[in-house]
């Protein structure tokens, strides 16, 4: 857990944050679109193992 900084601009207040990870398996191709605003990291595979 850790605390994420008010954000005026989003109307957000001071608040915690947990962060999980998941990973997702398609089955066939999807475009995959971002809020990298909202994403530090991000990484894919395409080899069948993640």
């Amino acid at each position: 857990m850790h605390d994420i900084a008010a954000n005026p601009a989003k109307g957000e207040p001071a608040h915690q944050y947990v962060d999980f990870r998941w990973i997702f398996r398609l089955r066939s191709q999807h475009a995959v679109k971002l809020q990298t605003e909202e994403t530090a990291s991000w990484t894919t595979s395409t080899s069948g193992t993640a």
